[in-house]
């Protein structure tokens, strides 16, 4: 080791005077290579790159090795001083100096160690720190699982509760579905109810429009029957009036009859001519004036009435009674006859008049 330094000193001497003194080469014939001495010189086995660092190095460990002759820089190392160190060392000091490394190598190793070990202990507090505060956030996150154990059994008090009420809630909707269905059946029940009552509501309103469509026609007919029987009642009314007339006018004929007869004389034949031609002149002058009461055709001027001589006032008076029976019988009742009411229109009055002739 010390002749690999030796040897590497005097190179690196070598490369700074190289410039200044050409002969310095010339002095050390070393065989060493330069990456070679690189590797010697280094211990840990690292790479140097730099030459003033490499020198520093070689500075460093020079120092150690020759205590007696020590050095500042690299100039002060020359080709004479290394001759001279090489041939002042025998074996026996190589040897130490080689214990001395060995030991320098251990007590560097052990400062690595002592560094090491430093580090660790670092590394160490640094552990026991974090675990420290891991041990606080864990603390820290105990407390929070304790809460949120308490939370936790509260919500499952919660949820306990919760499920009761949902049951609870369940039994009340089965409770309602049965109703409603119970209530949908009633509904479907009040439908059909319904629609039975709907069904029978238009059969009695097809009815009743049908009545209602009979009824009208019905009092369509009676009024039509009102209509003919106001007629009817008119007519009767026209027709007993005319009767009554008739019959007025009739006994008013005869009551001219009989005071005709009454005042004939029986015994003398011109009185007698004389009453007959004033009945017949009477008669022909009612007869006339019926005619002409009823719009009768102007071909009929005269009506001849058969006049026949009475018996006697017994038979008259007789007659006369039965002739205002007949009159009672049909409900006559005497009015007073207005103008305009033409009272020979019907054929009942001649044949009143005619019957009683034909029966006289």
């Amino acid at each position: 080791m010390h002749f690999s330094l030796l040897y590497e000193c005097a190179y690196i001497s070598n490369a700074f005077h190289i410039r200044n003194n050409s002969k310095v080469q010339s002095h050390l014939r070393c065989p060493v290579d330069f990456s070679l001495s690189i590797e010697r010189i280094d211990p840990d086995g690292k790479e140097i790159g730099d030459i003033r660092q490499l020198s520093t190095r070689i500075i460093q460990q020079w120092n150690i090795l020759f205590p007696n002759s020590p050095i500042h820089s690299i100039d002060d190392i020359t080709p004479n001083t290394l001759i001279a160190t090489k041939t002042r060392f025998s074996k026996t000091a190589i040897i130490k100096s080689r214990e001395e490394v060995v030991l320098d190598r251990s007590s560097r190793q052990k400062q690595k160690l002592l560094m090491e070990v430093e580090v660790l202990r670092t590394r160490l507090n640094q552990q026991e720190a974090e675990s420290a505060s891991l041990t606080e956030e864990i603390n820290q996150f105990n407390k929070k699982i304790e809460t949120e154990d308490s939370a936790l059994q509260h919500l499952q008090q919660q949820r306990h509760a919760l499920v009761n009420t949902l049951s609870s809630l369940q039994t009340q909707k089965q409770r309602e579905s049965s109703e409603l269905q119970s209530l949908q059946s009633a509904k479907l029940s009040i439908l059909e109810e319904l629609v039975n009552l709907q069904h029978t509501i238009a059969a009695h309103r097809t009815s009743i429009e049908a009545l209602q469509s009979e009824k009208r026609s019905q009092s369509s007919h009676l009024e039509q029957l009102r209509n003919e029987q106001l007629l009817l009642s008119h007519e009767l009314q026209v027709l007993q009036q005319q009767r009554q007339s008739l019959a007025c006018a009739v006994q008013h004929t005869r009551e001219l009859i009989s005071q005709s007869v009454d005042c004939a004389n029986p015994t003398d034949t011109r009185t007698s001519e004389l009453s007959s031609a004033t009945a017949t002149a009477t008669a022909t002058a009612t007869a006339t004036a019926l005619a002409t009461a009823t719009g009768m055709d102007s071909g009929f001027d005269s009506v001849t009435v058969r006049w026949t001589r009475p018996r006697g006032r017994q038979r008259q008076r007789q007659r006369q009674r039965q002739l205002r029976g007949s009159g009672e019988a049909f409900g006559s009742v005497r009015r007073p006859i207005a103008n305009d009411t033409n009272i020979f229109a019907d054929d009942s009055f001649w044949w009143c008049v005619c019957y009683k002739q034909d029966e006289e």
